[in-house]
């Protein structure tokens, strides 16, 4: 007995020291790699299931996420699963570098009015490869990934209840970079305002209640811009 006790602790050390432990979950094997993604590629590359849990700062919304990746090799691909454990109020800034709603929040900033609705929620991509479920779990729900990968579940649902509107009649949001050019007679001092149809999320320069510029003949802005 002394012996078989001896076994499984030194079998428990190996794992921890690899960077995962095994746990069961509803009588499948899951490997929890904590927030290792090398190890999650591993694992799945190997034919094993596997998840990260990750509790990421937030700075757009301000907010700490603790959420839960796992990817289960099925039929030749990969299920990606992915769920938001808990939502909490961030106290300080800290850059964001990954988290499942993150990204959306980019485009959708009504989302940070209704996070009840997605508090829980959980969403399943299918992907053709471990390299694929690897980069997911680290990019988190993007526009490009929801369509890729035919995401769904309950939380693409929320998301779209919420991001959907009539100023926003599609989804996943996307994101536009439209150009102004400026082409005066002479050189010029030019205010510029236009009227946006959903939310500037990054201006160069920065566009507060519109531009204020100096613009030449040849296009050229404040001695810098193009456009």
């Amino acid at each position: 007995m002394m012996n078989k006790t001896i076994t499984f602790l030194i079998l428990v050390g190996i794992l921890i020291l690899a960077g995962c432990t095994q746990i069961s979950f509803d009588d499948q094997d899951i490997v929890n790699c904590d927030e290792d993604y090398e190890c999650l590629y591993q694992q799945t590359s190997n034919g094993n299931s596997a998840k990260v849990v990750i509790t990421e700062e937030i700075e757009s919304l301000s907010l700490i996420e603790k959420s839960e990746v796992k990817v289960e090799p099925v039929n030749n691909q990969y299920q990606v699963s992915m769920k938001i454990i808990d939502l909490k109020e961030m106290k300080k800034d800290k850059p964001m570098t990954r988290s499942i709603v993150g990204s959306i929040s980019k485009t959708c900033p009504q989302i940070i009015n209704n996070l009840n609705k997605i508090e829980s929620k959980s969403a399943i991509c299918t992907v053709n490869s471990a390299e694929e479920a690897k980069q997911l779990a680290i990019d988190g729900l993007t526009e490009d990934s929801i369509k890729q990968y035919n995401c769904a579940g309950n939380l693409i649902d929320a998301i779209t209840e919420i991001c959907v509107t009539p100023d926003f009649p599609n989804f996943p949001p996307g994101v536009r970079k439209p150009a102004v050019y400026l082409y005066p007679e002479e050189k010029s001092e030019i205010e510029v305002s236009i009227k946006v149809n959903g939310f500037i999320t990054k201006a160069e320069p920065d566009y507060l209640l519109g531009w204020k510029v100096t613009a030449e003949p040849n296009g050229l802005i404040d001695s810098k811009f193009d456009y």
